[in-house]
């Protein structure tokens, strides 16, 4: 039973790095479902490079308790947490970046010293 749980999370960390690469590339997925295909290009915007290494780590960290024999949905429910939290901090961290380019763009037609 945790082989196929470590499976499913050997699959969700290739799913992320189609997602990763379809961001950053634009490389067109291939060999994947329809369904797959789509789930990668909606989730496709949450994934950075800052997202990714939490991304990995989490699922890193729970691929180790489920073969320690943890308690797997203890250890589903952590990864859970832990892939939201991730999500959430990658959202912030655009929506900043966003701010920040918007009032770069409203400075752009001003000069710092006002000449």
């Amino acid at each position: 039973v945790s082989q196929s749980r470590y499976c499913m999370l050997d699959y969700a960390m290739v799913l992320l790095r189609q997602c990763y690469l379809y961001r950053h590339l634009r490389q067109e997925p291939a060999g994947l479902k329809p369904e797959e295909r789509d789930f990668l290009i909606k989730f496709s915007p949450f994934i950075s490079a800052q997202s990714m290494g939490v991304f990995q780590t989490a699922f890193e960290t729970a691929a180790y308790q489920i073969e320690r024999n943890g308690h797997v949905r203890l250890v589903l429910h952590n990864l859970f947490f832990a892939l939201q939290e991730g999500i959430h901090a990658e959202r912030k961290r655009q929506r900043r970046a966003s701010e920040a380019a918007q009032v770069l763009a409203s400075m752009s037609g001003t000069t710092l010293f006002g000449s």
